[in-house]
């Protein structure tokens, strides 16, 4: 599956704002009418700014502005901390466009450096990453939790370390669980072994706990999620899981 993208030439009455228009031709509106409500990247192709993908916004809709002017909205506009230069040709005009899933996650991955940012630092904008971060494991894991691996529609995208603990803003500090199992996760109550085996307090879990979990034993994840995943946030939860037993 394609994801969204628009090319435009930015100004200063855009850049900053949390909703913005932006020109597009009258084929975009036949067709992407019907993806209104999903992200959509914002890329810089006018003069007066470096060529570079600047943020992360919804598509709102498709409007005729005064002048019968072709306006596309975004809400909910959130600007990178810095620009991130394009990695393909800029498109001939401005407009509504499609970039590959795996462009828009490696583009998404760039704009917090999980070894520096801090919470509440400069730039830190948990809401691009977060948003981010459960579409794409969402994608990956055809909608099934980690713990029970099966579908849910109350996932979330559950940190392993939280950063006040050391953790980083990245996606392989999160897990892909329903809220249940997330809220479990927090409180310590299972965790994750050496091997990706479940370790469950029974106790605490109880009997819906146990059964929940998946029948395999381990987590429920794709290869690649799977050793993708921070092995320090994993140990640092493997830690306080068992210190909590003792």
């Amino acid at each position: 599956m394609s994801r969204l993208i628009i090319y435009a030439a930015l100004d200063d009455a855009q850049l900053g704002a949390e909703s913005a228009v932006f020109d597009y031709d009258l084929d975009d509106e036949i067709n992407y009418d019907h993806r209104v409500g999903e992200p959509v990247l914002i890329a810089n192709i006018g003069p007066s700014y470096a060529e570079a993908y600047v943020g992360l916004g919804k598509l709102s809709g498709f409007e005729t502005l005064p002048g019968f002017v072709n306006a596309a909205r975004v809400e909910g506009l959130v600007f990178f901390p810095a620009p991130i230069p394009l990695a393909e040709p800029k498109p001939p005009r401005v407009g509504v466009f499609e970039i590959s899933d795996e462009n828009f996650d490696r583009i998404i991955g760039e704009v917090v450096d999980p070894m520096r940012v801090e919470e509440g630092a400069p730039g830190y904008e948990p809401a691009i990453s977060e948003s981010a971060f459960l579409q794409q494991l969402r994608r990956e894991q055809a909608d099934r939790c980690s713990f029970s691996g099966v579908k849910s529609d109350t996932l979330e995208a559950c940190i392993i370390q939280p950063l006040e603990h050391g953790g980083h803003w990245h996606i392989s500090n999160f897990l892909l669980l329903d809220a249940e199992a997330a809220h479990s996760f927090s409180r310590f109550d299972w965790s994750v072994g050496p091997m990706f085996e479940i370790l469950l307090n029974t106790h605490a879990v109880g009997r819906d706990g146990i059964e929940a979990a998946s029948p395999k034993g381990m987590i429920d994840m794709p290869y690649k999620s799977v050793t993708r995943l921070d092995r320090a946030a994993v140990n640092w939860h493997r830690e306080r899981f068992f210190a909590r037993l003792s």
